[in-house]
């Protein structure tokens, strides 16, 4: 078994706008749909419903999120974070670079870059390694950001973003589950 831990507050600012939301100005209820069922406030990421938008020509600009509290799984395996986008503004035009970073308060602790990302909405996936998840020590401090960059000419694109979500095993117990502002499932 798993547990999952998805956004439950905004984290600093951000100049992304939201292309499809709630209009209340937070993001982390729209990035808050987990990427499987049970898991947040849906089946899985709606992009269609809930989305955010970088703007035209994004350079380094990055939407993060804090995430529920998970217990600490006691191992160096399956940790992933996951989130959601696209390059926005149809095909062909300016290259559009993702940057996505989980971090345990201002530190961070993984990365990865996935380039020249297309225009339908894809899950961008990164497992941390070993010493990546021995870095962690305290799994109620877990933040995502996505981060988008334009790469070149052509005509103006932009990053989308729909959903972020870290998971990591059930500690050796039993117990975990599901992390979210709305309560803890037991899995």
């Amino acid at each position: 078994m798993a547990q999952y831990a998805l956004p439950e507050a905004n984290s600093g600012t951000t100049d992304w706008s939201g292309f499809n939301h709630n209009g209340d100005g937070d993001w982390y209820d729209e990035l808050d749909e987990g990427f499987g069922a049970g898991r947040g406030s849906g089946s899985g990421p709606d992009a269609l419903s809930t989305s955010w938008d970088s703007g035209t020509n994004p350079t380094a600009k990055g939407i993060r999120t804090d995430l529920a509290a998970v217990t600490d799984p006691a191992t160096n395996t399956g940790h992933i974070y996951r989130t959601q986008s696209q390059k926005g503004g149809g095909a062909g035009g300016q290259q559009i670079d993702i940057n996505i970073r989980l971090f345990q308060g201002a530190t961070e602790k993984a990365s990865a870059t996935f380039t020249d990302i297309g225009t339908v909405m894809t899950i961008r996936t990164d497992t941390l390694s070993a010493a990546e998840a021995d870095s962690i020590t305290d799994y109620s401090n877990l933040e995502i950001d996505t981060e988008a960059n334009k790469v070149g000419g052509g005509g103006p694109r932009r990053g989308m973003e729909s959903a972020h979500e870290f998971e990591c095993p059930d500690p050796p117990a039993g117990g975990g589950g599901f992390a979210h502002s709305q309560g803890v499932i037991v899995g």
